[in-house]
């Protein structure tokens, strides 16, 4: 399950699909994705793997900020409006919706970003795959952003990702 800012883009299409081949993205190939999705039963999925990259809600929404090249006043003020339409809904969908339904888990397995490396070093090793050079891909210009949110804004995204933080027990700013 690939949510966005979390090193999604590094692990499946930088490290995965030029290994393993094999991917249906509803970006690439929506018809096909939507055909799969219709057809796929509890009982294929309990087939699955399924894992999930998480971040730092905070750290994620700068790097947002930065991918949309907003500051985070404006990425603030906009949020309502922006959350409506693509690609901003997407990107700024709480986490939780990658790997929880109805408040409980689905995914067989979470890594952090912030331990990226390690932990995908472990899911290989766990999945007797071997342990491919992770590249970061998609970095996000976060120059002209603060280094980590503080005051009203850490307010606005503990009160918008109080789910992520809470289920990934990430500490409230």
């Amino acid at each position: 399950m690939k949510s966005t800012k979390t090193a999604g883009t590094s692990i499946l299409r930088k490290t995965l699909e030029p290994n393993l081949g094999g991917f249906i993205h509803k970006k690439d190939a929506p018809f096909r994705f939507d055909r799969w999705l219709r057809k796929i039963t509890d009982e294929d999925l309990s087939e699955y793997f399924i894992f999930a990259t998480v971040r730092n809600p905070y750290d994620r929404f700068l790097s947002m900020a930065g991918h949309f090249r907003l500051s985070v006043d404006d990425l603030i003020s906009q949020y309502d409006e922006l959350v409506q339409r693509e690609p901003y809904k997407s990107h700024l969908a709480p986490q939780v919706n990658y790997t929880h339904l109805g408040g409980k888990q689905f995914a067989d397995r979470i890594l952090k970003f912030e331990n990226i490396h390690k932990d995908f070093a472990e899911l290989m090793r766990d999945l007797d795959l071997p342990n491919w050079e992770l590249p970061h891909a998609n970095k996000s210009d976060r120059s002209k952003l603060p280094s980590q949110l503080t005051g009203s804004h850490a307010d606005f995204v503990s009160d918008i990702y109080r789910r992520d933080i809470e289920a990934y027990g990430y500490a409230r700013l």
